[in-house]
């Protein structure tokens, strides 16, 4: 399932389109609810249970700060009303979803980057964002980082601050460190993007080794940096890390 993106001449999209696996046929949802949600590129995306969240996001002239789900078995738009402080508007950011909360860090306003991390019970009653205190050793403030959760852990890695980053940090409950890899390091980069078995949140292309997709009838419009949500999704990571 994907959601918006940006198309031509940086056109926001808030278009909704499902590739099934089976048949490798794209289709255009038909959503419904009185209210949907602005065009955007460079939000997050959440799966959880039967409904796929996006929260903040690029729009056509201001970044964003709110909270949305889809209701993928009826295709009915909610936009999600939180109690007390927010993240604030931004892009770009990361993030996971443990159990039943959504973890989001860092992304960026206006060019300002944060370091950041955020979390939303969504089996709350009061659905209040909580800004989660992390040890004084932290990632630098960055956007366009790609996050993975490895247990009761988020893992993040690289993005860009005032410089494209290839470090991994991992972050459980309060404590954050940084991870000491072994062998040649992916050279930096921005805008990767990170799978793990059993993981149930994917952004962006997600593709396993040696896999060859070929989809069928219409598809999408071309567009960058929307946001996909999949199911039981299992990929197997290769050995070779990816470069700076």
């Amino acid at each position: 399932v994907i959601f918006g993106g940006s198309g031509k001449e940086d056109k926001k999209l808030a278009d909704v389109w499902t590739l099934d696996l089976t048949t490798n046929a794209w289709t255009q949802v038909s959503t419904t609810g009185t209210k949907k949600p602005a065009g955007r590129s460079d939000a997050v995306s959440f799966l959880y249970k039967d409904k796929m969240y996006i929260f903040g996001g690029d729009g056509d002239s201001t970044q964003l700060d709110d909270l949305w789900a889809l209701n993928l078995t009826t295709n009915a738009w909610e936009e999600v009303t939180t109690t007390g402080n927010t993240p604030g508007r931004r892009e770009r950011q990361t993030g996971v979803l443990y159990e039943d909360y959504i973890v989001i860090f860092g992304g960026q306003e206006s060019g300002k980057k944060f370091n950041d991390v955020w979390a939303l019970d969504l089996n709350s009653t009061t659905l209040a964002w909580q800004k989660w205190g992390t040890s004084e050793t932290k990632p630098s403030a960055r956007s366009r980082g790609a996050a993975i959760l490895n247990g009761s852990k988020m893992v993040v890695l690289g993005g860009e601050d005032d410089a494209r980053k290839n470090d991994v940090w991992t972050l459980e409950l309060v404590t954050i460190g940084e991870v000491t890899t072994t062998t040649v390091a992916p050279t930096r980069r921005r805008l990767g993007r990170v799978v793990a078995p059993n993981t149930m949140v994917v952004r962006n292309t997600t593709v396993a080794r040696n896999t060859t997709v070929a989809p069928t009838r219409r598809r999408p419009t071309r567009r960058r940096l929307s946001r996909m949500v999949a199911r039981n999704t299992t990929v197997a990571p290769t050995r070779r890390r990816p470069t700076r």
